[in-house]
């Protein structure tokens, strides 16, 4: 699983942006953190979206305690 710094989204290369690897690997090579991510598009101030995703899902236990 890629580590993401706090910078913006838009700063990580192309490549390793989700949408991106969607495309070009599939859903089975993103994590659920990645998943969520691109559900909630956007991040918090000083927050990118994918560390608010690696940390809503770290408090929740998993996408599946996030659907209940």
């Amino acid at each position: 699983m890629t580590t993401y710094p706090t910078i913006p989204l838009k700063e990580i290369e192309i490549e390793e942006r989700p949408q991106e690897r969607l495309l070009r690997l599939g859903a089975s090579a993103l994590s659920d953190s990645e998943l969520l991510a691109m559900i909630l598009r956007s991040g918090t101030k000083g927050t990118n979206v994918l560390v608010l995703a690696k940390k809503i899902l770290k408090e929740a236990g998993s996408l599946q305690n996030l659907a209940k």
